[in-house]
């Protein structure tokens, strides 16, 4: 062995610019495969940091979710952490009764969700009287409106059109007529643009937040984020039959049920395996191609 060993020190001292050349080439392409390798590595970490900030980092929801329902979630031994909103009232209007953006939903919402508002001025409600305005509101319904002042809102419901000379497709197009129930006044305590849970535009389509619990006939949405990656399909499955949603398709999509499907994908959890298959097959492919490249500089 250190014959070996004494035979090629005095090669490498007999050859010692192609010793050097070698030397360089080897460590410039180390150092390339390697600059490659993290160049993606960047580029998902930067999609998937887009993805947080305007859709979450949750693994599915749920929709249609209703109090006594959530147990479920809650007492899932899989689930990390869920984000709740519940639709409080569903028929508010504040401004004409032309004009369709004029009308809002308003929720409430647990911790997780209160956590994840963007461009938050102010401070977030803490009950049933205080709420969360969009800043679209503040600035284009009433640009006097200002944290810390008061906002009545008209309360009611929408009901079909009954027309008897409607047709049948008329009369399912028509817009539902706004029936008004009430009045409420609301402090206003704060102003948002839009939340991490996919609604990062909800500001700009009507959506309010006041404080206090969740009501018994709410109805919710909730956001899961699991202990394991793995676990979202087959949890997720399992989840939607005990909430009775309905099964629309063989893949194990249920009605009411949603994936963060971008969030999943580039973390490596995608149900669609051609889609992972597709990336590491790339990125093996151009390090396949530099390592032949450079194998080959170096032997000439």
């Amino acid at each position: 062995m250190n014959i070996l060993n004494k035979l090629t020190i005095r090669q490498l001292k007999m050859n010692k610019q192609r010793t050097i050349v070698t030397i360089i080439g080897v460590i410039l392409s180390c150092a390339l495969m390697v600059g490659i390798g993290l160049l993606f590595s960047s580029v998902q970490r930067n999609m998937v940091d887009s993805i947080v900030k305007y859709n979450g980092d949750y693994h599915t929801s749920f929709e249609d979710v209703s109090k006594k329902d959530l147990s479920l979630v809650e007492n899932n031994v899989k689930v990390k952490n869920y984000a709740r909103r519940s639709l409080e009232m569903d028929a508010v209007r504040y401004g004409s009764e032309t004009d369709e953006t004029d009308y809002f939903h308003i929720y409430t919402m647990n911790q997780e969700y209160q956590d994840s508002f963007r461009e938050l001025k102010g401070r977030l409600p803490k009950n049933g009287n205080e709420i969360l305005v969009a800043q679209r509101i503040m600035k284009t319904k009433n640009p006097q409106l200002k944290i810390g002042d008061t906002i009545t809102l008209k309360i009611g419901e929408f009901l079909p059109m009954e027309d008897d000379s409607l047709s049948e497709y008329e009369a399912e197009s028509s817009e539902p007529k706004f029936q008004e129930q009430g009045e409420k006044t609301f402090k206003i305590v704060g102003t948002y643009v839009g939340d991490a849970y996919g609604n990062y535009f909800q500001g700009y389509i009507g959506s309010m937040y006041i404080g206090g619990n969740m009501s018994e006939n709410a109805s919710s949405t909730v956001y899961i984020t699991y202990k394991n990656l793995r676990d979202t399909y087959p949890e997720s499955e399992h989840l939607a039959e005990q909430l009775h949603k309905t099964k629309t398709s063989d893949d194990g999509m249920y009605s009411g049920l949603n994936y963060n499907q971008e969030y999943l994908s580039l973390n490596g959890n995608s149900r669609y395996q051609n889609y992972n298959f597709t990336l590491i097959a790339i990125v093996a492919f151009i390090l396949t191609l530099i390592s032949i490249a450079c194998i080959v500089v170096i032997y000439n």
